[in-house]
């Protein structure tokens, strides 16, 4: 390590530890939002920790046996994400961990991926001082990718903890490697490897860790790397990675993502200019951030932004081209940091159509990281000290107030929809909220809103079941207001939309409940629900009323708790259970 002494390290360490914990403790006080509904609630498959053994040979969407038929239940990027490649063991075991120890809270979701970026910020550390950089440089690095706020989106949000966990094991390898390069120790090296396949088991970003560790040893040519160390260290990642291919193909076959919008070798080669130079600005100015970024592919619609990007990019490279020129390493991080991005540039086979994420950046940024450390020196020493006094500063509270857009759905989508008012599936799932809230006005409004995207964007990009939404939440306002013939209408241009949703049937059904219409053909339709998706847990509470109002209590306790069992959150079927049980 550095010249330091031990409990120099440690109390840098604990201050690392304390300065994760300081900008991300607004983010634990959070809700469960977006894809989280569906991985931890809805998720039976956590719910027992003698399930994580099955999590390695399974697609991380396998419980969602029913909810992939109905795009109400579950947007159709995640339908086709169950039946492709979605592939996340070590996040589904994580799940499961945190439920055994606190249930549905997702306080402990939300701990359980702060402690994972302390323990990536702490590796990143032992990784800088591994490298021929000053104790200094090595704790403003590890700062700065504590509290970078473009990594609020990978900690913020529980569905990312495979993100972060990729993070970890990650920089773990990487830490490993370079002691093993150091020290000639083959137990480094395979520790090294076993870190690599966890980081592949959490994600699939990790697939570029034996390019960064090679280019690790072409930057620091001091090491001498032996032919011998470098065979033995390829071996060991082409074990690890074929253990990772076994499993995934296992777990999910050989099936390829089929292209989610068709367009030209020029829309695509752009696009990627496009997308390199949003990930160059984030890393360096996280401003404005945003749980969703709408990129059109068509060359046409952002030809500005090409232009505008591929300067920028010819810019920064001239200038770290000179840095090189003058000794520093910076350059060959900056080449790094894009060796890291490749897996994101694999644009068709992204299935829900969103081509860049700012939690993509959770490994990346850490060379960038670096770079911009090294490039310090070139900068009078108390100027440098004052700017990443500053830097930091600013960066820990405006994560800080980031997190707290993650807080509920509703403060996200608001949030989405103001920077993004054409983001149609934004303004259907706030409608579902308001709905909710008992905002029907509103509620209105979000989804005359989503109507107007979806008929103005017609085009092969559009999720096809954004109408099938859109009148499954103006029907459900139309049954709050007993306007039941609007409701029945509404339900049923649902059905003619997408005949596989169980939603409509399962409304429809309610509906009937409800305007006191046929109780056998309410029963019909809320069967029918049940056989297109067996994880409606709203279909079988109204199934478990109408069962009640046949006088069969036995029968209708056992669908409420199965309604219970789907989703143990659900107030309602509780309240009814409770009812039926108490008479």
């Amino acid at each position: 390590m550095n010249r330091l002494s031990l409990k120099a390290h440690l109390l840098y360490a604990c201050l690392l530890v304390a300065i994760c914990a300081a900008t991300y403790w607004t983010s634990l006080g959070g809700d469960f939002v977006l894809d989280d509904q569906y991985q931890i609630v809805g998720n039976i498959a956590i719910r027992d920790l003698r399930n994580i053994p099955a999590a390695f040979v399974l697609p991380a969407w396998s419980f969602l046996r029913g909810p992939c038929a109905d795009p109400a239940h579950a947007r159709e990027d995640v339908c086709r994400s169950t039946s492709l490649n979605y592939y996340r063991p070590v996040q589904t075991a994580l799940f499961t961990i945190a439920y055994a120890i606190g249930a549905l809270d997702p306080f402990y979701y939300h701990l359980l991926n702060v402690i994972l970026h302390c323990i990536a910020t702490l590796f990143i550390y032992f990784l800088c001082l591994e490298l021929p950089l000053a104790a200094g440089s090595a704790i403003v690095a590890a700062m700065l990718f504590a509290v970078h706020p473009v990594h609020t989106e990978a900690i913020a949000w529980i569905a990312c903890t495979g993100e972060l966990a990729c993070g970890a094991f990650y920089f773990a390898a990487l830490w490993t490697f370079v002691k093993f390069v150091k020290t000639q120790s083959t137990r480094w090296m395979f520790l090294s490897a076993g870190f690599f396949l966890v980081a592949l088991l959490s994600k699939e970003m990790a697939v570029t860790l034996p390019l960064v560790a090679l280019g690790l040893t072409l930057i620091y040519r001091k090491w001498q790397v032996t032919s011998k160390e470098l065979v033995l260290s390829l071996f060991s990642y082409a074990v690890a990675f074929g253990v990772y291919v076994y499993l995934r193909v296992l777990a999910v076959g050989f099936t390829i993502a089929p292209a989610h919008f068709m367009a030209g070798f020029v829309d695509w080669i752009t696009l990627g200019i496009s997308v390199l130079g949003r990930y160059l600005w984030f890393v360096v100015i996280p401003f404005p951030l945003s749980a969703y970024h709408s990129i059109p592919i068509p060359l046409a619609e952002r030809w500005t932004e090409v232009l505008i990007a591929a300067a920028a990019i010819g810019i920064l490279a001239s200038c770290f081209n000179r840095s090189w020129r003058r000794g520093s390493n910076a350059a060959l991080w900056f080449c790094i940091f894009l060796i890291t991005l490749i897996p994101v540039f694999n644009f068709k086979a992204i299935v829900n159509g969103v081509y860049f994420s700012e939690r993509y950046l959770y490994i990346p940024s850490f060379a960038a990281i670096i770079a911009g450390v090294l490039l310090l020196p070139s900068v009078p020493k108390k100027y440098a000290t004052v700017l990443t006094c500053i830097v930091v500063g600013a960066f820990g509270v405006l994560a800080a107030m980031r997190n707290l857009t993650w807080r509920d759905n509703e403060t996200l989508f608001r949030t989405i929809l103001e920077r993004n008012p054409q983001a149609t599936q934004f303004w259907t799932a706030l409608g579902i909220v308001e709905i909710d809230k008992g905002n029907l006005d509103y509620a209105t409004l979000c989804y005359e809103n989503a109507l107007r995207q979806v008929t103005y964007l017609q085009n092969p990009g559009i999720d096809n079941g954004e109408l099938y939404r859109i009148h499954l939440g103006l029907g459900t306002i139309a049954a709050r207001r007993q306007n039941y013939p609007s409701a029945k209408s509404h339900f049923e241009s649902a059905m003619r939309e997408y005949p596989r949703g169980s939603l409509s049937y399962t409304y429809l059904g309610g509906l009937l409940l409800d305007s006191g219409g046929n109780p056998s053909e309410a029963i019909s339709l809320l069967q029918h629900a049940i056989d297109l998706n067996s994880g409606d847990e709203i279909a079988r509470d109204f199934m478990g009323v109408a069962l009640f109002n046949q006088g069969r209590t036995q029968d209708a306790v056992r669908s409420f708790q199965e309604a219970l069992r789907i989703n143990p959150r659900f107030k309602e079927a509780q309240n009814h259970l409770n009812l039926v049980i108490g008479k």
